[in-house]
């Protein structure tokens, strides 16, 4: 029954800090803007940037619109992301799970302290 709770103890925890690790590295992607020369009464499709969750790589926002010469053009938004470390979650996962180990080895092995024994002996 220990094993069984010990192992629920890590991964459970091993989740929680993986989730929080990412959500705490994961940059702000997004804008405010319009790309310049889209023409009036063309369609804009905006694909928002996110980052993905295993791998941790971060995907740009892109648009798509037809400029004023009639084509189709894709851009790229630029943002200053290329210098920025995601913590995917198979990667905060086994941190996670390797410091609640490690927290449990340590508690379970310190020496108990035994109660004192008060008994009177015999006269």
């Amino acid at each position: 029954m220990r094993l069984v709770a010990t192992a629920l103890l890590t991964v459970a925890s091993g989740v929680l800090i993986a989730v929080v690790l990412f959500y705490l590295s994961v940059p702000v992607i997004g804008g405010c803007c319009h790309p310049v020369g889209t023409a009036g009464g063309t369609s804009l499709v905006i694909t928002p940037g996110d980052t993905d969750p295993w791998t941790g790589e971060i995907r740009r926002e892109t648009w798509t619109y037809t400029d004023s010469n009639g084509k189709s053009v894709t851009t790229v938004r630029e943002q200053s992301f290329d210098d920025h470390l995601v913590i995917p979650l198979p990667v905060g996962f086994v941190v996670g799970s390797a410091l609640t180990l490690t927290v449990i080895s340590i508690v379970t092995r310190r020496p108990r302290k035994t109660a004192p024994d008060f008994a009177v002996p015999a006269a």
